[in-house]
């Protein structure tokens, strides 16, 4: 084509559109060699971050960092081009790519490409395993690894401390971190594995699934849904929540420690992911890990003043057979010889994490001595009510407070480890019956309303005053 000459200089309308097509032409061919059309296929089960990263000579619709997420058995495509002249005459072009996660423990592919629209794999050390393909003249297509997918251990929730012991100011972080090789803490394959792991095993009943903590398969399973959603919708993402007491509170409520719940997951081959949520407890000290989970009353409760109230209900550790109280209590509960656990809560009509009934202080001390999770054997209400029941009744809000409950109905909540709130209907009519029987005034006073009063009055978001 190149030995063929136009004159460009006739007057005749059609000679000057023969030179226009052939110049247009030539420009073809000049793209046809230079142009190449270039896919990334993904034929895995699970999302791939890839990296675009530019080399020498390089040019083209995706610019160095581009970043492509491609889902399973998707693609994604742009063009390429070597540089013209710019000291690029007679070089080859190259790019690389960076996928997350990787293959084999290797992450990065090389690309160089010529002038003539070929494209090959630069050689490297131990590169990404991909297959480059040509499907067609000047087109090329990289597949990806069918990687297997990231599978993370059963997920074991703790109390890990945060401050201890002058804690006016408490920072802390919700977010998700791991020390697993080659890969980020929020990458795509993390948060899926995260979500598998969090649900794959979902309870539904009241057995328990750790005894030291109290904590219902029923419970673990409303707890892991939500924080699985809080993963996937990337709210987990570093950000800081400020707790702020004073002297004087701290001094009231008998706060020496503050504990953050986080959950663990361990990796194959080593490794671990920790998520921190964004919630809190309290105890006298760090001495006195919190011995109830993040899905209880108590929680909150715990900061808001019970753990100097006398009223507060005991709680329940890890199961051990009972011992004579006179050698595992203190010199100073020797008044109650030889009671065991479930002795003490038929005696003193005691029930874990909802009362101590009638036990003074020396029968509290060897109870909570004797690691008891007992309740009287007759407490059954004689009426049982549902979950819902009890929260439009007695204005029960999971995880905030037991409103006005009796101590039969509290037991019967915690017993079907319950989660529910008040129905919208019944909301206004309990915020005034709270109203008037405490003498709460919102933002005001709360008159003599205890902390589960509080705390369901804040969960039901009442702004009522007493009529």
């Amino acid at each position: 084509m190149g030995a063929r000459s136009f004159d460009c200089g006739r007057s005749a309308r059609k000679a000057m559109f023969t030179c226009i097509l052939a110049a247009l032409c030539i420009g073809n061919v000049f793209a046809q060699n230079r142009f190449i059309g270039f896919t990334i296929a993904n034929p895995g089960k699970g999302n791939v971050t890839v990296t675009v990263t530019a080399g020498e000579c390089y040019e083209g619709a995706a610019p160095s960092g581009q970043r492509y997420n491609i889902g399973p058995s998707q693609n994604t495509q742009f063009v390429l081009a070597r540089v013209q002249g710019h000291g690029c005459n007679g070089k080859n072009g190259l790019f690389s790519l960076t996928m997350n996660p990787g293959a084999d423990g290797n992450d990065v592919q090389w690309l160089a490409f010529d002038n003539a629209g070929v494209l090959w794999r630069h050689n490297i050390a131990n590169p990404y395993p991909g297959t480059l393909t040509m499907t067609s003249a000047n087109n090329f297509t990289y597949a990806l690894v069918s990687a297997k997918q990231l599978k993370l251990g059963q997920p074991t929730g703790n109390w890990a401390l945060i401050c201890s012991p002058q804690c006016t100011n408490v920072v802390f972080k919700k977010e998700v971190t791991n020390s697993i090789a080659n890969s980020s803490s929020m990458s795509e394959e993390i948060k899926t594995a995260i979500s598998v792991s969090l649900t794959e095993k979902i309870g539904n009943d009241a057995s328990p699934v750790s005894a030291e903590l109290n904590i219902t398969a029923s419970m673990e399973a409303t707890h892991n849904k939500t924080l699985s959603n809080e993963v996937l919708n990337g709210k987990l993402d570093g950000s800081e929540v400020t707790q702020t007491w004073t002297n004087e509170q701290l001094a009231e409520h008998k706060i020496g420690a503050i504990w953050q719940w986080q959950t663990s997951m361990t990796a194959p081959g080593g490794g671990v992911v920790v998520i921190k949520e964004p919630i809190i407890t309290c105890t006298q000290g760090p001495g006195r890990r919190p011995t109830w989970g993040p899905m209880v009353p108590m929680q909150v409760d715990a900061c808001r003043g019970a753990l100097a109230s006398a009223s507060v209900a005991p709680v329940a550790v890890a199961q051990q057979q009972a011992a004579p109280a006179a050698k595992q209590a203190s010199p100073q509960v020797t008044t109650t010889p030889a009671l065991t656990c479930q002795q003490m809560s038929d005696r003193y009509n005691i029930s874990a994490n909802v009362s101590w009934g009638t036990a003074d202080a020396q029968v509290q001390a060897a109870w909570v001595a004797l690691r008891c999770t007992t309740k009287p054997a007759s407490s059954s209400p004689a009426a049982v009510l549902t979950c819902q029941q009890m929260s439009d009744q007695y204005a029960v809000v999971a995880n905030r407070g037991f409103g006005f409950a009796p101590e039969d109905a509290r037991r019967q909540w915690v017993s079907m480890a319950c989660n529910t709130a008040p129905s919208a209907a019944r909301v206004p009519a309990l915020c005034q019956q709270m109203s008037n029987q405490y003498k709460i005034y919102a933002n005001q006073t709360w008159g003599n309303a205890d902390t589960n009063v509080q705390g369901s009055w804040v969960g039901m978001s009442c702004t009522t005053k007493p009529i």
